[in-house]
């Protein structure tokens, strides 16, 4: 999209130029940033679905417990796919005879916080979120040294999650935890050397 805007920037955010767009079966497919980053689809989607079901009381997280478990010990473990089960849920992905779901859309995370356990759920649990990615900022410690090198590049894991990552789902939050002990094991293996 940058590449085609060069002349005229805005229109990578606004979706103007006739070279960011898609004929598709007749349909045009917008590239624009921001229709791109817009998370009011996915919001409104999860609004509906509680009126339409009440709140899911955890069963949209409960495969994130799952999660915790590693396949060596569990092999049969299912695949953790929150979003193609949002996706089929609201009924924009249907499966497949092999079992697979056509499409994923993400919740994010104050919409599933809310999918699962309401206003409260939303207001306690972007509390926990903050604290979570907090705790995980103030470990990486990047700025006491430059030689730092595993805190630096745990930092701007955290401010490109921070960016773009947050819009997703919880899965996030695993996704996060097994980067920083990742990021953990290294630095502790590169203080034996």
């Amino acid at each position: 999209m940058l590449k085609n805007s060069r002349s005229n920037f805005i229109d990578v955010f606004k979706g103007e130029n006739k070279n960011m767009e898609d004929e598709i079966e007749g349909e045009q497919k917008s590239h624009a940033l921001l229709d791109r980053s817009a998370n009011l689809a996915q919001l409104t989607n999860v609004v509906k679905l509680v009126k339409q079901n009440g709140f899911y009381k955890g069963k949209a997280s409960a495969p994130l417990v799952a999660a915790l478990i590693p396949r060596f010990l569990w092999p049969d473990k299912p695949k953790i796919a929150l979003g193609s089960w949002f996706a089929l849920e609201i009924g924009a992905a249907y499966k497949a005879d092999d079992g697979r779901i056509n499409n994923s859309i993400n919740m994010t995370i104050p919409g599933e916080l809310y999918l699962d356990f309401g206003w409260v759920g939303l207001a306690l649990g972007s509390l926990l979120m903050g604290m979570f990615v907090a705790a995980f900022w103030n470990s990486a410690k990047f700025y006491l040294s430059e030689y730092n090198l595993i805190g630096i590049i745990f930092g701007g894991y955290l401010l490109y999650a921070g960016f773009l990552n947050f819009g997703a789902d919880l899965q996030v939050v695993l996704t996060m935890t097994s980067t920083y002990l990742s990021f953990w094991a290294v630095k502790k293996l590169l203080q034996f050397i």
